[in-house]
């Protein structure tokens, strides 16, 4: 909980005191790790502040709690039945990215968002995202390397 006590005074100071100022006004903001904790306050953040957003994340589903209301309205709960035997338990999975839950959020402010899923260190994820900043808002203003 310290941390949204930190952002929302950081928050505070870059409005001068109000919810959400132009600071960013425009600017194409790439955000790495954005699918949770810090990553995800920062896009909002700059969403607030009027940046534009690409989003990336690892979509990495084992840690995260799918009980959270902020994943509730935003995420499509699958059941896949393997079997019927205690041996073989119905498995669960969710059908939406981390990143896409978190664009939808900024969207929700106003703002525009890609996301880009993926792991940075395997070959073409960073390729795909200076590809989607170029393609969606013709450049790169900020990069903010969180993951």
């Amino acid at each position: 909980m310290a941390h949204r006590k930190r952002i929302a005074v950081v928050t505070k100071h870059l409005a001068g005191g109000q919810a959400a100022s132009s600071l960013f006004n425009g600017s194409v903001t790439i955000i790495t790790g954005a699918g949770r904790g810090i990553g995800r306050e920062a896009a909002l953040l700059f969403a607030m502040n009027g940046a534009r957003l690409v989003l990336n994340d690892l979509d990495r589903w084992a840690n995260k709690n799918i009980s959270s209301p902020r994943f509730a309205s935003r995420t499509l709960l699958v059941l896949t039945a393997k079997g019927t035997s205690p041996s073989c338990p119905p498995q669960f999975h969710l059908s939406r990215s981390v990143c896409e839950a978190v664009c939808e959020e900024v969207r929700d402010l106003g703002a525009e968002a890609v996301g880009v899923h993926g792991d940075l260190t395997k070959p073409g994820v960073v390729e795909a995202l200076v590809d989607a900043a170029v393609r969606r808002f013709s450049g790169i203003d900020i990069i903010v390397n969180n993951a």
